[in-house]
């Protein structure tokens, strides 16, 4: 099975730069200074980083940190084996603001590599690195709590750090402030998949309108209210647990956003007709929608990049998805099933760069009910092919799980084990815990993502669960999407399972 290699050890290995002259090294208490310019290494997500080596001690315990003011850092630690880069830890904004900081233990002596990159492509300045012995022992400053503006209408993402200004009982807190006009409903969710998260709206000498903190069965917030002034409000966001950290969606809805609290668990129905390449848009056919045959229709717009490759993903359970992309007023490209049962997939290159239209409608008349639609750059980010024929069986939601079934007719392993491919979009210096559970079989699990259309590996696990059940946990290194398989250990083994990701 062919092993993946990062850019950081093909670099290494194929130009040699693991020697003395060309890759410089840290000793402990000391600081170096460096740049990240044009001309320094890229990782495969267009990031520059320098290479450092460092001599460690098996059980030595070594706090990195490296600071820039001309861009956020991102830091990572490992080492060469089998000629491949292996991962102990890596970190973006633990050093305060957007500096980076981490502590490793080292389980092994010899040569370790510290890779000083920026979190962003193209993030070029100054920048120093120290190593110093033992854990760190500052803890970065708390931000000053400011007012963030959000207006009717906006999807925010948002972000909890261990710098968040924080309550007194240490919950991690945002303010926003909006305008209303007399009378007007507003509705407001708040959604994370890392905290359970708390709202509250109020005036703006802070006396409280309304507090929220689930909506639904789930974790999720939302408040609907109706001013009797016209002014300005403040919206607020805070974790129920002190020290929480993630990220958070905050949608800010007019008088119809009603319908946008969660309920049954389900997402929230998407403001707008704009579709983001890799954030899923969350909709409904109904009879007030256009229609032609019978047919109901949404149309949504994406911006596409010339020559990039899109997987186009609908998914329902009410009625059997019909997907289309358009391309002024011509279809230029369309699908029914190949999303596995009646959920509709397909992939499509960009001729040029620009709005294009994806429309979705039922293949019966008159089908109503929800749907999801995800852009997913490549061939097989969200689902889809990938290449090479394989096909996707779905994709994993962050804490979320699926079941499935191993049965003939599902793609084969060559030693004739069968397989089903789930796709998962992964962040960057993100750590999780895949599971796959069955009674059914003896159970086999890979992670592994698509190069050019062939399958890269990346890690396996027979029985890391206990008993015949699989587990692997893993750091990614790099943003993107990666392929999780759930595999059988023998030759023609069938039945259901259970496959189940969660963050660290």
């Amino acid at each position: 099975m062919k092993h993946i290699l990062s850019l950081f050890a093909v670099l290494l290995l194929a130009v040699g730069l693991v020697q003395a002259q060309t890759i410089e090294t840290i000793r402990l208490g000391q600081t170096v200074s460096g740049r990240l310019q044009t001309s320094s290494m890229r990782m495969s997500d267009n990031t520059y980083f320098v290479p450092y080596s460092f001599e460690a001690r098996n059980g030595q315990t070594v706090t990195f940190t490296m600071k820039s003011s001309d861009f956020d850092a991102f830091l990572s630690v490992g080492y060469l084996e089998n000629n491949e880069f292996q991962v102990v830890g890596s970190d973006d904004d633990s050093g305060g603001g957007t500096d980076a900081q981490i502590t490793v233990t080292f389980t092994r002596s010899g040569t370790h590599y510290i890779r000083a990159n920026a979190l962003r492509e193209n993030m070029v300045g100054a920048f120093t690195l120290q190593a110093t012995a033992g854990s760190a022992a500052v803890e970065p400053e708390e931000e000053e709590p400011t007012f963030r503006r959000a207006n009717v209408g906006d999807i925010l993402e948002e972000q909890f750090t261990r710098t968040s200004p924080k309550l007194d009982g240490g919950q991690p807190y945002a303010l926003y402030q909006v305008s209303l006009a007399a009378g007007a409903t507003i509705t407001i969710l708040a959604q994370s998949d890392d905290f359970d998260p708390v709202l509250y709206f109020m005036t703006p000498t802070a006396d409280m309108l309304a507090e929220n903190d689930d909506a639904s069965t789930g974790t999720d917030a939302g408040i609907e209210y109706t001013v009797s002034t016209a002014g300005e409000y403040i919206i607020g966001v805070r974790s129920t647990a002190a020290g929480a950290t993630g990220t958070y969606i905050l949608t800010v809805d007019g008088p119809d956003g009603a319908a946008n609290i969660v309920t049954n668990n389900e997402p929230a129905l998407t403001t707008g007709t704009a579709i983001v390449v890799g954030q899923p848009v969350y909709g409904e056919l109904s009879a007030s929608d256009p229609a032609s045959n019978s047919r109901y229709v949404d149309t949504w717009t994406v911006r596409l990049t010339q020559g990039q490759t899109y997987t186009v993903t609908a998914r329902s359970t009410t009625f059997d998805t019909f997907l289309g992309m358009v391309d002024g007023s011509e279809m230029v490209a369309s699908d029914d099933d190949s999303g596995g049962g009646s959920d509709s997939r397909l992939t499509f290159t960009a001729p040029r760069t620009g709005s294009y239209s994806v429309m979705i409608t039922s293949i019966e008349a008159n089908g109503l009910g929800r749907y999801s639609i995800d852009v997913t750059q490549g061939s097989g980010g969200g689902g889809g092919n990938t290449g090479g024929g394989v096909r996707i069986s779905g994709a994993l939601q962050r804490n979320g799980n699926v079941t499935g079934r191993l049965e003939s007719g599902d793609m084969t392993a060559s030693d004739n084990t069968y397989e089903d491919y789930y796709t998962y979009e992964a962040r960057r210096g993100e750590s999780v815990t895949i599971t796959l559970e069955s009674t059914d079989f003896d159970a086999y699990l890979k992670l592994g993502s698509f190069t050019n259309g062939q399958y890269q590996f990346i890690s396996s696990n027979d029985d890391g669960a206990g008993g015949t059940n699989s587990r692997i946990t893993y750091t990614f290194t790099n943003a993107g999407t990666y392929v999780i398989i759930a595999n059988s250990l023998s030759a023609n083994e069938t039945g259901r399972y259970t496959l189940s990701i969660r963050t660290n």
